[in-house]
């Protein structure tokens, strides 16, 4: 069964003057999943989430919204979406939750127990008396996430969401993400952060120059690449190795062999049948930074 599209782009594409920022940008977003796009700084992530949202026309290509086209002039399906993207804009002079309290006071109204709800939710309830220029960049971090919030949007768009945020705030916003997740509620996750990605996303787009480069699910972009065999002796081991089927390379690593392309239990059974016992066999799995500069690396 085909799962509900939250967020599609088509062929996304942005030109300005002779720099194309974003080429052909093409994603669907799962309803219900936590998706992940991926990119370092510059790499044309902020833009794509500006078509998206319609703040900004494309120069070429289209995107949905629950199956609704979006432009700057067409924006009637983004009332279902909310979306923290750069930097949160307040009332200096405002607490945090007089702020939230002009937002909820905006169509579709909603009431101060969801106000006080959404604080609780991003651990801003003790701070929510002092006034917003007092507000350290993680509590800003926090109080946009919770304007986002406020109207109990159907897709999250978050460009960053965890600046300024120290490692408990970090954790306490993939908790938050993932239990939004639980209750329905499409992530969009736009991070350069790869630790951060890989700990909350079901998918991720890696975006590099303005280009989609690879995307599918974090388990499958971490598969095990491959087995860390410790042998007697390696060079013997390594000659032996290259011929089992599948092999895609083999590495003497100190008192290891790194061979790549194969599970374990295959070399375990092929190393046995030429009288070489291991004395101890590691699948190797890479991290998502591995992974990521692997694919980025030019």
């Amino acid at each position: 069964m085909t799962c509900p599209i939250a967020l599609e782009t088509t062929g996304l594409c942005k030109r300005y003057g002779p720099v194309m920022a974003v080429h052909d940008v093409s994603i669907a977003v799962n309803e219900g999943e936590v998706f992940g796009f991926l990119g370092p700084n510059g790499a044309g992530k902020t833009t794509t989430i500006g078509m998206a949202l319609g703040l900004i026309h494309p120069t070429a290509g289209s995107a949905r919204v629950f199956g609704e086209p979006i432009s700057p002039t067409h924006t009637a399906p983004l009332r279902r979406v909310g979306a923290l993207v750069g930097s949160p804009g307040m009332v200096p002079a405002l607490t945090g939750r007089e702020n939230l309290a002009v937002l909820a006071s905006l169509p579709p109204v909603v009431d101060m127990r969801r106000v006080q709800e959404t604080l609780q939710l991003v651990g801003l309830a003790e701070a929510a008396s002092r006034k917003y220029q007092g507000y350290s960049t993680g509590m800003k971090q926090r109080l946009g996430l919770a304007a986002a919030l406020l109207h109990r949007p159907s897709l999250l768009i978050l460009d960053e969401p965890t600046n300024g945020l120290d490692p408990a705030g970090m954790q306490e916003i993939r908790t938050l993400l993932r239990s939004l997740a639980r209750q329905g509620v499409t992530v969009f996750l736009s991070s350069h952060l790869l630790h951060e990605v890989e700990q909350v996303c079901d998918r991720v787009a890696v975006l590099h120059h303005g280009r989609i480069i690879i995307q599918g699910a974090v388990s499958g972009l971490l598969a095990n690449s491959g087995v860390r065999v410790r042998v007697p002796d390696p060079a013997q081991a390594a000659r032996v190795l290259q011929v089992l089927p599948g092999v895609a390379g083999v590495q003497p690593d100190g008192a290891y062999v790194r061979v790549e392309g194969v599970a374990s239990d295959a070399v375990a059974k092929h190393l046995a049948a030429h009288n070489i016992v291991p004395s101890e066999l590691v699948p190797c799995r890479p991290d998502l930074e591995q992974v990521f500069l692997d694919l980025t690396r030019s």
